[in-house]
């Protein structure tokens, strides 16, 4: 989801108190097998820190989200 909040949508406001926020960046890793239970992420990102996130959300269901290793 990619969301707009220099307009404060409502919304948008209770998505991110859900996730424990006021305010944005927000990022969340949703897994196929649990997605009531989403993975949050730090405001500051490194490309590890994603895919391991990625690959955790991945391993919890055969197929999640038809991730594929390079060939």
């Amino acid at each position: 989801m990619v969301a707009d909040w220099t307009r404060r949508d409502a919304r948008l406001g209770r998505t991110l108190a859900l996730h424990g926020r006021a305010g944005v960046p927000r990022y969340v890793v949703y897994s196929p097998a649990r997605p009531d239970q989403p993975e949050g992420l730090p405001e500051l990102l490194t490309t590890d820190l994603v895919i391991s996130a990625l690959e955790r959300a991945a391993a919890t269901g055969p197929g999640s989200l038809g991730l594929s290793s390079p060939r």
